[in-house]
């Protein structure tokens, strides 16, 4: 990676994403059958999941959304001030978060815990990836529809910050908290998901481009596309003129999410594997994996779409759709992470066979974590329960977290294979850098 803050941004996710696939194992702790009666009280678990979903859906995702904005070398003041306060923020709301005697609340998008610290870090992350990106993404070393996706991605992050502190500003502080929190994050949670996707397609046209060694859509083309898409999220920003939380404002963002976040993904879908599909001949050996990471993220968004079109009540059917999709974000990023680093990776001469073999393992991981999830939920199994508050009625529902165990450590492995592809070429950085050192001291 060419850039001292696209690799420092990747770094904060990398390392964030490490530290949420160990607390990982914590949560499979307090689900899987014949574990989870072991843990009498499910107060700590619950606090490691509201660190966990806050390192892995907000600090891995906006770090390396933000590495690829900023990948394009240019040196400014805000990136250095977004670089420390993103830094400075997870610090904070990690080291708070794992302190004892937490109080979890498992709100839907963004869990809290209650303590002013945590709050306050989660805060200054968010501010600091925003100063990263101003004044908007114009990253030129990156395709065309890519860095279409990252404006579009930009403007539905604001439109998630208006929705937030208009949200903020209107809600009573007389709450109980679950329902406060669950409020203030409804219609911000629904329009960041819109934000994830758009990272997702940058990332997408980036190995498309990278697999073929070609441009296959223009910018005028990707900005009308995605110009359609923010409409969604644009016309969302009306319920902010409804009472929070009231029956028209929670079922206009359910609609939002139903209803506006996939078509347009559709159709980039259907482009590229178009394009996969009548050019394949065309990619070397070596480029590969690039495809099998794109292809399994493609895999996992649409049985994201498919488990979401079965909800119909609140079961483990909603987990396991939203880990299908957030599999997707993260393994469209994952490959990327290839393009990123791909002379550090040439110089350390990975293997194909582990560069290919990574997005496999995790995409499958995920996929059959979620389906478990989902076989779980289908037959009634109940959400946010961990340890002895589980109680599981029927064959079926240990059925359904058994296979999520075994997804789980599959998805494991394949984050392994992602560790040791990093961590490989981090140290032909490493190396590099004492040689070019040992040079110029000569």
């Amino acid at each position: 990676m060419h850039d001292f803050f696209a690799r420092h941004f990747f770094l904060l996710g990398f390392f964030a994403l490490l530290l949420a696939g160990i607390l990982a194992l914590v949560l499979v702790l307090g689900r899987v059958p014949w574990l989870s009666f072991w843990v009498e009280d499910p107060n700590w678990i619950k606090v490691a999941l509201v660190v966990h979903v806050n390192l892995a859906l907000s600090v891995w995702f906006f770090s390396f959304f933000t590495a690829l904005v900023v990948w394009d070398g240019r040196e400014t003041f805000l990136r250095s001030l977004g670089l420390g306060l993103a830094l400075g923020g997870v610090l904070l709301f990690v080291i708070s978060g794992l302190g004892w005697g937490r109080v979890a609340i498992l709100s839907n998008y963004i869990p809290m815990l209650e303590h002013p610290i945590f709050q306050g870090g989660l805060l200054l992350f968010f501010f600091g990836v925003f100063f990263a990106w101003l004044p908007y993404p114009r990253a030129e070393c990156l395709p065309a529809a890519s860095q279409a996706a990252l404006q579009g991605g930009f403007l539905a992050a604001i439109f998630a910050a208006i929705a937030f502190f208009v949200t903020w500003w209107r809600l009573p502080l007389d709450l109980p908290s679950q329902s406060y929190y669950e409020t203030l994050f409804w219609g911000t949670g629904h329009l960041l998901q819109f934000v994830h996707v758009f990272g997702m397609m940058a990332a997408w046209f980036l190995l498309l481009r990278e697999a073929f060694q070609k441009e296959w859509m223009k910018y005028s083309l990707a900005l009308l596309l995605f110009a359609i898409y923010l409409l969604f999220p644009l016309w969302s920003l009306s319920l902010l003129f409804s009472p929070p939380g009231s029956a028209s404002y929670v079922a206009g963002f359910t609609a939002l999410m139903r209803w506006g976040t996939w078509p347009i993904p559709s159709l980039v879908i259907l482009f590229i594997l178009v394009q996969m599909i009548k050019h394949k001949s065309r990619v070397s050996p070596d480029r590969l994996h690039l495809l099998y990471g794109l292809g399994m993220s493609i895999f996992l968004l649409l049985l994201g779409f498919l488990l979401g079109a079965l909800i119909s009540r609140s079961t483990t059917l909603i987990p396991a759709h939203y880990h299908a999709s957030i599999g997707a974000v993260t393994l469209s990023y994952m490959a990327a992470t290839t393009v990123l680093l791909k002379k550090e990776i040439q110089i350390r001469k990975i293997s194909s066979k582990v560069l290919k073999l990574q997005p496999i393992l995790f995409g499958l991981g995920q996929a059959i974590f979620a389906l478990g999830f989902a076989y779980g939920g289908w037959h009634g199994l109940g959400r946010k329960v961990f340890g002895r508050e589980q109680v599981l009625e029927s064959f079926h529902q240990s059925l359904g977290l058994s296979v999520m165990g075994v997804g789980g450590f599959l998805a494991i492995l394949g984050g392994l294979c992602y560790l040791y592809i990093v961590f490989q070429a981090l140290q032909a950085r490493k190396r590099a850098e004492k040689i070019s050192l040992a040079g110029e001291v000569s």
